[in-house]
């Protein structure tokens, strides 16, 4: 959601913005290591189904939280 919602003040020329909040302050937050591993412990500790579900749940959540930020990110900018 901050990610797309900050997507499109970074367009104009405001490198800064998107070097410091979207790439540093979201990437944080979002580490693909992190979504690996929770992946990988899953389908080990309960089953390939549980692992699968996961990766779907937090893949297509996360793109329809993207797609909310940036239709915010575009409203307020005007």
């Amino acid at each position: 959601l901050v990610l797309g919602a900050l997507r499109p003040w970074s367009v104009d020329g405001h490198a800064l913005v998107y070097a410091a909040l979207l790439t540093g302050f979201c990437g944080a937050y979002t580490t693909f290591s992190t979504f690996a591993l929770d992946a990988w412990m899953l389908n080990r500790e309960v089953g390939r189904g549980a692992a699968v579900a996961y990766l779907a749940a937090s893949v297509l959540t996360g793109l329809c939280l993207l797609i909310v930020g940036l239709r915010l990110g575009e409203g307020w900018r005007g």
